[in-house]
């Protein structure tokens, strides 16, 4: 059960036994590793049975390649997660079509952490790329690019990159989500040009938090003659009914389609920033910027109508105007490999950390962010001061494994300062051994 307050009393630990005493935590927990490789060097080579082999708990490290899938039958073209899992690209990264997360418990926990996310195009449908939903266990997507599909007709637009439904608790970190392009054609000759699909949507009491990412809403499709109109971009962000924490990112509407006329400019305006719904909804933005999404270009060449940056139909919003704090690690790290955990913040704060085996979604009041790390916790770590560029850096040796093919680290930076204790995201650290 989760005891925050009790947390933060307890005594300071020394860096240097963080992760030895971490791996004894480990040791009743750890789990396995499944290799997806598209060149037949790993325990599979297409992502849905590399995920039907993994047990709960248990790694799935996928190889650098393309695996969006061929076609509509096409098992890898979307991949289900519905138990608790680690999901990494190794080294650059991977591409996949559509995923959705799903029935996450509350004991159980899902990352996602290196993956590309889109399809360029599916004839005749436009998907939501990310459905997460009915989650009551912590989602945590990490350095990821999600973009939505590509609207494919005049009465198909482009869609959502991200959709949240019903989830107690999602964490986006470093991450890039642009909604599906609107698609291009000639109005003249009935060849439909439709809108761009927003970047993402959060609905039914979910709670999510953004640190440090970027969030985009597709750009409208436009006149490729410039004859008699585009169509308009895709809001950033739709939030119904929600409660969403928001540290150093940008939210940005889409921009508008070009090719409308003077006298209707309209349907080439750009997306709204944010857009909010509900009188339960709650917005905390920290060190971060909503912005309207740029008209498209009329057919006189004078621009069309901007977004809205912020449009607050009901519900609270909180803006405070500081800098967001963060935590940054490597993605994958072997077994004797050097690499840097950093905390970032304002300079002259002290720098401290949390680790623990398994993440948290625990949501502070005001600006204070997430606590995102389960009992048992080591800590809290004082590492030092946030240095002048707003980050102090801890190098470190991954250690030995004592035979385990993986552990994965939950570490949460935070800071203290003359505002008490502020935190940044989590990070998932995928610790492997020196095999893979």
């Amino acid at each position: 059960m989760l005891r925050p307050l009790g947390i933060l009393r307890t005594r300071l630990v020394p860096a240097a036994l963080a992760l030895p005493a971490l791996l004894a935590l480990a040791a009743p927990i750890h789990a396995d590793v499944v290799v997806v490789a598209p060149d037949g060097s790993g325990d599979a080579t297409t992502l849905t049975v590399g995920v039907a082999l993994a047990a709960p708990g248990d790694t799935v490290l996928v190889r650098a390649g393309n695996y969006q899938g061929v076609g509509p039958f096409d098992p890898d073209l979307l991949i289900t997660i519905d138990k608790s899992l680690t999901f990494v690209g190794d080294t650059t990264g991977a591409s996949i079509g559509f995923m959705r997360i799903q029935n996450i418990g509350a004991n159980a926990a899902v990352t996602v952490r290196n993956i590309n996310m889109a399809q360029p195009i599916l004839a005749g449908t436009s998907l939501d790329t990310v459905v997460v939903q009915n989650c009551t266990g912590p989602v945590l997507f990490e350095d990821c690019n999600l973009v939505g599909s590509p609207g494919v007709s005049d009465t198909i637009d482009g869609a959502p990159a991200l959709v949240i439904n019903n989830c107690d608790g999602v964490m986006l970190s470093r991450c890039n989500v642009t909604g599906g392009a609107g698609f291009p054609g000639i109005d003249l000759l009935n060849l439909g040009i439709s809108a761009g699909g927003d970047a993402m949507t959060v609905s039914t009491g979910s709670r999510v938090a953004l640190y440090d990412s970027t969030v985009t809403g597709g750009a409208g499709g436009t006149d490729l003659f410039f004859s008699n109109g585009g169509e308009h971009g895709g809001d950033g962000a739709v939030l119904a009914s929600s409660v969403v924490f928001v540290s150093g990112t940008t939210i940005t509407g889409g921009a508008g389609g070009d090719g409308c006329p003077p006298g209707s400019p309209a349907p080439c305006g750009g997306g709204d920033g944010l857009v909010q719904s509900g009188v339960s909804a709650i917005l905390r933005t920290v060190g971060s910027a909503v912005v309207e999404g740029a008209g498209g270009t009329l057919s006189d060449a004078s621009p069309g109508p901007d977004g809205t940056a912020l449009i607050l139909n009901a519900g609270q919003h909180f803006d405070f105007s500081e800098a967001g704090r963060g935590t940054v690690s490597p993605i994958t790290i072997r077994e004797g490999e050097a690499g840097t955990l950093s905390i970032l913040g304002p300079p002259g704060e002290g720098a401290r950390i949390f680790v623990s085996v398994a993440p948290l979604y625990a949501q502070l009041g005001g600006k204070k962010g997430v606590y995102s790390v389960a009992d048992p916790v080591i800590g809290p770590i004082v590492l030092g001061k946030i240095d002048g560029t707003g980050q102090f850096d801890v190098p470190f040796i991954a250690p030995g494994l004592l035979g385990f093919e993986d552990v994965v680290v939950t570490v949460q930076g935070y800071t203290n300062g003359s505002e008490g204790l502020m935190f940044g995201n989590a990070t998932r650290l995928v610790l492997l051994q020196a095999g893979f």
